[in-house]
Parts: structure tokens; C-alpha cells; sequence
């Protein structure tokens, strides 16, 4: 295996520049950087990260705890994170505890137990931060505390100053939506929601009853038909919803 200090000598440039290519950082030309990154792959060269975290103490490595990597929303939260880790010169590094697949009850002793297991080997390997992604909407107050690792929960909530959480709007979400069918003049709107008492569900729902409030348009409790999150279901519901109420 070539050694760092080996490399830099076929390319003619110091360890310090080879560093800085690999690193990603923008003090050197364009030509160097490519015939660095050639070299690279005509040699081999892989580096030493081990090395590397004991001199700087870091790692720039993410660690990704996922509840379900099947849950519909997962895959594009961590596509974003995972671009976005990249075009930072950083690695992922994913544990998927498959919450959905082996049917583990949400906040059980298990469901905590295996959490606290994974954000344990995050801790081991040292990664630089850590993010949560939940498989939906609902409140994460089962971390430990002191973690001593950045942590950031991705599409659930958090109480906790000390671990900020990143989830959209439903609110806002369900209000837009009102508010663009009422601007193209339709009154009588329906409202197929998710699972009934599902935060997402609710907030949505409330989202768009004040879009009709605020419009003066009476809003029908009647209108309101709650689903599983399933599309054929969604389908279904949709055909008898416009057939018995045109």
C-alpha cells in the first residue's frame, strides 16, 4: 500500500497539498488537484482515517440513526443528508433498527433499549454528530442525556434545548392547501387525512379549517375521512367520497 509521503513524491507536490485535495480544500489549482486525484486512482491510495481522527480529534463522519429505512419519508431525508454530507467532504455512516419491519412498539423498552444501543456504537466510533431520523411525526424524549455528541432529530420532535429537532409544518402545510383551492373557487372540499389522532393528521387538518375560516365558508365535520397512510386505501376512499358527495 503507498503511503501518503510516497504519493506526494510521484506527484511532485508536498504532504500538506495532497492533504488539502483530499480534505477538499480550495487552496490548490485545478490542474494539481487533478493530477492528484489521477494518481490517486492509479495507485490506490486510500487514507489512513484512523490516523487521521487520533491527530485531529475528529472524524468528519455523520452518524445516521434511522427508525425505519422503509418508512415513506426515510429515503429522502437521507438522500438530503447524505448530498449534503458529501459537497462537505463528509462520510455517513447508517444504522437502520428496522423498527417497522420487526413490528417494535414505539418508546417500548425494546424500541428505547435498541435507540441507546445504536447512539452507544455511534459514540465508539466517534463520530462528529449525530441524527436522528424518525419514521414519523411523533415526540423523542428517549435519547440519553449527555450523550457528549451533537445530536439533531430529522422529522420528529424534541423538548430538549440541547437537541434540536428539524420537521415541517403540517400547520402551515394543510393551510396552503385550503387556501390555493379556495383561490380557484371551490368551496365544498374535502379532507382525506391520515390516521385519526396522528399529530400530522391533525395539525394538517386544523391547517385547513382556519384556511376556511378565514374565508367565511362553513367547514363540514362530516367531510373529514381519515386513512392508514395507504394508497390503494387512499384510492378507495377517494372513488366513494366523490360518489356520494359529487
Amino acid at each position: 500500500m503507498i503511503t501518503l509521503k510516497e504519493l506526494a513524491e510521484k506527484c511532485g507536490v508536498s504532504i500538506a497539498t495532497i492533504s488539502n485535495v483530499i480534505n477538499g480544500k480550495s487552496n490548490v489549482s485545478e490542474e494539481t488537484k487533478e493530477r492528484i486525484q489521477k494518481m490517486i486512482r492509479v495507485t490506490g491510495y486510500q487514507p489512513n482515517y484512523m490516523a487521521r481522527t487520533l491527530r485531529a480529534q475528529r472524524t468528519r463522519t455523520i452518524g445516521l440513526i434511522i427508525e425505519d429505512i422503509c418508512a415513506f419519508s426515510s429515503p429522502k431525508i437521507i438522500e438530503g443528508i447524505m448530498n449534503t454530507s458529501e459537497k462537505n467532504n463528509y462520510r455517513c455512516i447508517l444504522e437502520n433498527l428496522r423498527f417497522y419491519a420487526k413490528q417494535v412498539q414505539p418508546e417500548s423498552s425494546e424500541f428505547v433499549s435498541q435507540v441507546n444501543s445504536a447512539v452507544e456504537q455511534m459514540k465508539a466510533i466517534k463520530v462528529d454528530g449525530i441524527i436522528y431520523v424518525a419514521a414519523h411525526g411523533h415526540l423523542i424524549n428517549f435519547l440519553p442525556e449527555n450523550i457528549g455528541t451533537p445530536v439533531v432529530i430529522a422529522y420528529g420532535f424534541s423538548e430538549k434545548k440541547s437537541c434540536p429537532s428539524v420537521t415541517i409544518n403540517d400547520r402551515k402545510a394543510g393551510y396552503d392547501a385550503g387556501t390555493y383551492l379556495i383561490k380557484h373557487g371551490h368551496e365544498k372540499i374535502a379532507i382525506l387525512a391520515g390516521a385519526k389522532g396522528s399529530e400530522h393528521s391533525e395539525l394538517r387538518c386544523k391547517g385547513l379549517i382556519e384556511a376556511l375560516n378565514e374565508n367565511n365558508i362553513a367547514f363540514n365535520s362530516n367531510m373529514i375521512f381519515y386513512g392508514n397512510w395507504n394508497r390503494k386505501y387512499a384510492k378507495e376512499i377517494t372513488a366513494e367520497i366523490l360518489k356520494a358527495k359529487p
